[in-house]
């Protein structure tokens, strides 16, 4: 799980399909570099000079759900019966969700509320995707903008806030946005160099809502107190991008043997160094006894008689 050395014990990971994902560690210049754009929020708990910010890399499996586990138990954070509340956003691939409040100290994200009063609401999941990389020109007007774009794809991030619940509101007049549909396919010259191969997609269950919460943030600049962010990209991607080692080649010499010796009988026929004396073909002819089948074929005899 994702940890930060300056709030103990808060923990965050993404579980695809059944399993929690294996997190890779990000180059420590692109962790700095990236907490330096983000403004935090001390809460009393905080320890230390450190970041509250995370920043790894996992593995994508196109087709495959996932969600988001929150694990407050080693902390003081979870306030149970009071009003203040840990409130989490997800923002996938730039898109923003409607927030949730952590309600318990092992915490499941794996739905968003989207939709309106009038066009009713729904229960939105997430699921990984496979993305194309196309490899078409892409007009100068266009580029900027897919550059912009495809900076997010790849891209799961968990911002963490603090806020006071005062009560319940109306549906009438509040909702949720609804996800763009998702990006199929980007040039490859917009995603300059990174070896994204992953998309997030989005699917949705109609769901009844009768009221929302009404909340203030402790904060009144409305900055988190942590944010935990992780890269997906498939194995091969994560290779390709130097986050994971390319696995060594285990050569099967067996296997090996076999493939020379059907591209090139002569060199797999005897191994070097060893010299063997031309067998007389008169003896050759008496080891084996040959017949000429009526479909042409011919028949091997190998027995002494």
């Amino acid at each position: 799980m994702a940890i930060l050395s300056c709030l103990p014990g808060l923990k965050a990971n993404v579980r695809v399909g059944s399993e929690l994902a294996k997190e890779y560690d990000a180059p420590a210049e692109e962790v700095e570099a990236r907490a330096k754009s983000f403004e935090f929020y001390k809460i009393p708990s905080r320890v230390g000079e450190g970041t509250p910010y995370s920043l790894s890399y996992i593995e994508s499996k196109p087709g495959e759900r996932f969600e988001f586990v929150i694990d407050t138990r080693d902390t003081k954070l979870h306030q149970a019966g009071t009003s203040q509340k840990i409130m989490l956003t997800a923002v996938l691939d730039g898109y923003k969700a409607w927030p949730a409040f952590v309600s318990s100290e092992l915490f499941t994200y794996s739905k968003c509320l989207t939709g309106t009063h009038d066009t009713g609401f729904s229960r939105t999941s997430f699921k990984f995707a496979a993305l194309d990389i196309v490899e078409v020109p892409v007009p100068e007007k266009d580029i900027k903008k897919q550059i912009e774009e495809a900076n997010k794809y790849g891209t799961l991030l968990i911002k963490l806030e603090l806020v006071r619940v005062k009560g319940s509101l109306s549906t009438a007049g509040h909702g949720a946005s609804t996800p763009k549909p998702a990006v199929m396919g980007v040039a490859e010259k917009a995603l300059k160099g990174k070896a994204v191969d992953s998309r997030t997609t989005f699917h949705s269950e109609p769901t009844h809502v009768s009221t929302l919460s009404d909340f203030d943030y402790v904060d009144s600049k409305r900055r988190p107190f942590a944010i935990f962010e992780f890269r997906y990209r498939t194995m091969e991607g994560l290779i390709r991008e130097s986050i994971v080692p390319r696995p060594e080649e285990v050569i099967d010499v067996e296997e090996e043997y076999m493939r020379i010796k059907r591209i090139k009988p002569e060199l797999a026929d005897e191994p070097r160094g060893i010299k063997r004396e031309p067998m007389e073909p008169a003896l050759f002819a008496a080891r084996y006894k040959q017949r000429r089948l009526e479909d042409g074929k011919v028949e091997v005899d190998l027995t002494d008689d």
